[in-house]
């Protein structure tokens, strides 16, 4: 099974002095950290969006068919770009995400379409995995206007685990928390230091 990790460098990260994904969480930029988590699972790499990168990054830049256009547009131009049975999707802002709980997504995605954590009473569809069948169902929406990363998600089967099925792999809360504010910021280099 081939996986393409798509980390999605999207969002103003207007409350913030810089692009969020290069806010450094312990010393180490958020980016990077997603990086790290998505390395080992994945056997292609992309970050989908306008940031830029450094020239020493192992790492494939695909600009955002659609600046502007919402994440549902940008999965939609990461997915186009790399060929694979799963996508592992991860936004580039979230510090704590887990190679281990990445496997688990991968893994579950055997049998639905799309796995979704369902975290706090919310899903998640920014650290999520979704099988090839989801990339024309996607482009679909796309197509429609439609510009939410869950907007797809009533045309395909769909698994949710919640934050009792992955409290194996941690705080779920800590795992899912992306950082989108300074308050955000402090909060996650506070959980950091833990």
């Amino acid at each position: 099974m081939r996986i393409a990790g798509l980390i999605l460098a999207g969002g103003q990260g207007r409350r913030l002095t810089r692009e969020k994904g290069w806010c450094t969480v312990g010393d180490v930029p958020i980016v990077q950290r997603v990086r790290d988590a998505l390395a080992p699972v994945v056997q292609e790499l992309l970050l989908v969006g306008d940031a830029q990168l450094p020239p020493d990054w192992p790492l494939r830049r695909v600009p955002d068919e659609t600046p502007g256009a919402g994440p549902l547009a940008a999965m939609l131009t990461g997915m186009k770009a790399a060929v694979a049975d799963v996508y592992l999707i991860v936004a580039w802002d979230m510090p704590f995400v887990t190679a281990e709980l990445l496997r688990y997504l991968v893994a579950e995605c055997r049998d639905a379409d799309a796995v979704v954590p369902h975290i706090g009473g919310r899903d998640q569809p920014l650290c999520a995995a979704y099988a090839a069948s989801c990339r024309p169902v996607t482009g679909q929406c796309v197509a429609d206007g439609l510009r939410r990363a869950d907007a797809f998600l009533p045309r395909v089967t769909v698994k949710r685990p919640t934050d009792t099925e992955l409290s194996q792999f941690g705080d779920p809360h800590r795992l899912f928390l992306n950082v989108n504010t300074p308050e955000d910021l402090s909060l996650a280099e506070e959980l950091a230091r833990r």
